[in-house]
């Protein structure tokens, strides 16, 4: 009779375990956010997934990052320098837009990956 008591009780925890355990649906920036570079990189990301990297660089990019920027989404982006959000990093807060002036702008940042939320 114990173990069935024992049986019937974790039977009865399984579906709070469950719920517990049920990942919470991906929150998303609303807008677009566009990237582009003098070697033909032209992305543009909608409705990005928070918390998700995207990367920018690779062979179609020329392996040059994005100078050219704009996000136009609800939600703060972290650019870095690297692939895989790694390497120096740079806030870009919705509504902002960066084109470099060259040979003008004293701290140039060439975004490789991007992270929103």
């Amino acid at each position: 009779m114990r173990r069935s008591l024992t049986t019937l009780g974790a039977l009865a925890l399984t579906p709070l375990v469950a719920l517990t355990l049920t990942a919470a649906p991906a929150q998303a920036a609303t807008g677009t956010a566009s990237f582009s570079n003098a070697k033909g990189m032209d992305i543009t990301l909608t409705d990005p997934v928070d918390g998700q990297c995207y990367t920018l660089v690779g062979p179609d990019t020329g392996y040059e990052g994005a100078a050219w920027r704009a996000n136009r989404t609800d939600t703060t982006a972290t650019e870095y320098t690297g692939p895989h959000c790694n390497g120096a990093s740079n806030t870009l807060p919705p509504g902002a837009h960066i084109t470099p002036m060259w040979g003008y702008e004293r701290s140039w940042f060439s975004a490789g990956s991007v992270k929103f939320g």
